[in-house]
């Protein structure tokens, strides 16, 4: 009776197989056991993967960049079951500016010096929107991209200011160890429960992230020149 059960129970964990077309399928869905490997290292800057191969001229490594904040490190050997080991997982994680979204003058200003880097422009669209006095905006064209706000240009003096659009910027949006593509952007003032809100929209595309990935892949690439075992994929 033991025996009939336990035969029983091991006919119930048959695969049960069909052919069709020529090809082999399984009913019910298989598993594979792979070997035991290390969870991948955790790192956040692109120096931090190179250190983490040093000076191994042997091991073939395959760098893959994912996207412009995600990088990994693995193997190039396929195992059994044509599975790569990844070595090492590399993530940008900093903050960035919050964008297509209204701040309050005070968080925009404190943002625009926080998240981009210093230039001209940058500088000029500071001091347009800190001398921003009052809520009245008023459209000068019917295309929703040319604005004018009042502002103080003396103790007493207001003054009406065009804004800039598209406006050319370099916000922190990836790895420090690469320079930071500029984008452009479009600049909007509103009133917003009595009070000045400023925003700025992406207006490239997300151009920007294709050129991350390949600034990306020119920084290992010039670091590892001379190393043969190592694979750059983009």
């Amino acid at each position: 009776m033991e025996k009939d059960a336990l035969e029983f129970l091991i006919n119930l964990t048959q695969p049960d197989t069909i052919e069709f077309d020529g090809l082999q399928y399984s009913k019910i869905n298989l598993h594979p056991i792979k070997d035991p490997t290390p969870e991948p290292l955790k790192g956040h800057t692109l120096t931090g993967l190179v250190d983490f191969i040093g000076d191994d001229t042997e091991k073939e490594y395959m760098i893959h960049i994912q996207d412009y904040d995600h990088v990994l490190l693995k193997s190039t050997d396929l195992g059994n079951f044509k599975h790569r080991e990844i070595y090492m997982d590399v993530s940008y994680v900093n903050s960035s500016f919050n964008f297509n979204n209204f701040h309050t003058l005070e968080q925009f200003i404190i943002s625009l010096q926080a998240h981009f880097i210093k230039t001209d422009i940058r500088d000029n669209i500071l001091k347009i929107v800190g001398n921003v006095t009052s809520s009245f905006i008023k459209n000068t064209s019917d295309d929703g991209i040319t604005q004018t706000v009042e502002g103080k240009t003396g103790i007493t003096k207001v003054a009406y200011i065009d804004l800039p659009n598209p406006v050319t910027l370099i916000p922190y949006r990836t790895f420090a160890e690469i320079d930071q593509p500029d984008g452009k952007f479009i600049l909007r003032l509103r009133e917003d429960e009595k009070q000045m809100r400023a925003s700025l929209f992406t207006a490239d595309g997300d151009y920007w992230k294709n050129e991350c990935i390949n600034r990306i892949k020119n920084f290992y690439k010039t670091t590892f020149s001379d190393r043969k075992n190592i694979k750059i994929i983009a």
